[in-house]
């Protein structure tokens, strides 16, 4: 039987799984390709943009004194230039191959992650189905979208979510007594987290949940309702819902279009597994994994989550006992959607290799 506070910490539990799995290879393996990008690391770019300046100072003073040696110290200068720029070349490669290297090693090989750019005007690009749910306020630019996922054993990607940070510009300006204006432009970020979409196990239809611990819009496009009033069609209204708990309604707002639906689908154990994944979300988040919005409808769960930026290969640095630390944070990042659709009994996705627990019994035989 399980108790109201289960589950919880499953973020722990995949980076236990991921311990078991990763954590051997730490010493024979990641730690050696850290090593050698540390070797390579150089300061060439510094030293060839010093080349650059000063070789054209010397050519400058050489002109203005006499000419033939401002052609000497123009040919000198290109030579310097050009052998410094060639050491750079040289150790800039050698730097990006032991990169890619430990980014092959950890990514492809290790946690068995598939990692895609989507182009902002591709198809796949899924910010405007999630603009559609009403989760985000105006913005004008998109700075990236990453997709993340496993790779199953025959090399086939599954991408589980999208990475995204998306900002805003704010112009302000001030009149003075005088009539002075002056004019100061502000960056707003408007979101910086990661959209999924989860499979729910109920026989929900067209109607719709909207859970949000943000101020959101009405759902609009494909998730737009209209029914008939008074002979004319209108948006169909979502009425507020509050369940029984005072914790869950001071962190979300809940809107539905039929409330007794809404009620039986956040239940006392839904509730308190929601809280239970705002928990794990605190601990792998800071303050920002408070901020969670979920529309339900068709089926699906449209997920969005702040999380601010998330750990990357090209963070690790440090001891073993530091990049162990690292690796856990990446797992339990990684394994999102399926923490998810554990904590609020929604269909899982598939694993990754080294999160698959062979030796644990399934949560399902613990019921």
């Amino acid at each position: 039987m399980r108790d109201g506070n289960w589950p919880t910490a499953l973020h722990s539990k995949a980076a236990a799984r991921m311990a078991r799995s990763i954590g051997p290879r730490l010493e024979t393996e990641i730690k050696p390709a850290i090593a050698a990008v540390s070797q390579r690391e150089h300061k060439w770019g510094l030293y060839a943009f010093l080349a650059a300046g000063g070789a054209g100072l010397i050519t400058i003073f050489g002109y203005k004194n006499w000419e033939p040696i401002g052609h000497l110290a123009l040919a000198l200068s290109a030579i310097v230039n050009f052998k410094v720029f060639g050491i750079y070349n040289q150790k800039n490669r050698a730097l990006k191959t032991a990169r890619a290297v430990l980014d092959g090693l950890v990514n492809e090989d290790l946690f068995s992650l598939s990692q895609t750019e989507i182009e902002a005007h591709s198809p796949d690009n899924p910010i405007s189905l999630f603009d559609a749910a009403g989760f985000f306020s105006p913005y004008d630019q998109i700075h990236h979208l990453h997709s993340l996922g496993p790779i199953d054993k025959d090399g086939r990607a599954h991408p589980l979510m999208t990475h995204t940070r998306m900002t805003r510009t704010e112009v302000e300006r001030d009149t003075d007594s005088r009539g002075n204006t002056q004019t100061r432009t502000r960056i707003v970020e408007v979101f910086h987290g990661v959209m999924l979409t989860l499979d729910v196990p109920s026989p929900i239809d067209d109607s719709r949940i909207l859970i949000s611990s943000r101020r959101v819009a009405r759902p609009r496009g494909i998730f737009q309702r209209r029914s008939l009033v008074s002979g004319r069609n209108r948006d169909a209204k979502m009425k507020t819902v509050k369940p029984a708990s005072p914790r869950f309604n001071k962190l979300f707002t809940v809107k539905g279009d039929d409330q007794m639906e809404t009620h039986e689908f956040l239940d006392p154990d839904r509730v308190m597994r929601w809280l239970n994944l705002v928990d794990d979300l605190l601990v792998m988040f800071g303050e920002k994994g408070e901020n969670l919005s979920v529309l339900i409808t068709r089926g699906k769960a449209y997920i969005a989550i702040e999380t601010g930026p998330l750990m990357s290969v090209k963070d690790f640095t440090g001891t073993a006992e530091d990049m162990e630390n690292q690796f856990e944070t990446m797992a339990g990042q990684l394994t999102l959607p399926h923490i998810i659709a554990e904590h609020l009994k929604l269909t899982p996705p598939p694993r990754y290799e080294w999160d698959k627990d062979k030796d644990a019994p399934s949560e399902e035989r613990l019921v």
